[in-house]
């Protein structure tokens, strides 16, 4: 799981190659953070691509 420093956003990958979000969208993002969660979305990405060609 991966958390955005001082956010409540998370992006974790689930066992069968999904990728889960857990984004308060009342809270916004400063620039950061939003690098941050896209960051840590392309991570999520490759991991369900690699599972995903199992």
């Amino acid at each position: 799981m991966r958390r955005v420093i001082d956010h409540q956003a998370t992006v974790h990958t689930a066992g069968s190659a999904t990728i889960v979000d857990q984004i308060d969208h009342a809270t916004p993002l400063n620039s950061d953070q939003a690098r941050e969660l896209a960051s840590a979305l392309l991570v999520a990405a490759a991991e369900a691509d690699g599972w995903a060609q199992r």
